[in-house]
């Protein structure tokens, strides 16, 4: 991968990052701390000075089991892994399982 698509990559991931937590309607300490990061850490995230850590996109994924109190609204359903780490994919054609063909044997 080129390195312009792997930093575009690496931005589009904070910005999911960011839209999870505005969706939350929560501060960035307090998503942080449902992530299990430091606020500093999530705000060098959302401002591109670092690439998204392993733990952070964890947390995001996980986060509506997040068992704390803390104001704003956790998602119903779990972050999809796939959104956050490449964005929306079209969709392709259906799974087509490849034809088998019999042996000379069968």
């Amino acid at each position: 991968m080129a390195p312009a698509e792997l930093d575009a990559l690496r931005k589009g991931i904070a910005d999911r990052i960011k839209e999870v937590r505005d969706e939350c309607e929560m501060s960035q300490d307090d998503f942080a701390h449902a992530i299990g990061i430091t606020r500093g850490h999530l705000s060098d995230i959302e401002t591109y000075r670092v690439e998204p850590s392993l733990p952070a996109i964890i947390g995001v994924i996980g986060l509506h089991h997040a068992a704390i109190p803390m104001k704003g609204v956790l998602p119903d359903d779990p972050v999809d892994a796939r959104w956050l780490l490449v964005g929306p994919v079209p969709m392709k054609r259906k799974y087509r399982p490849a034809r088998r063909t019999r042996s000379k044997a069968e």
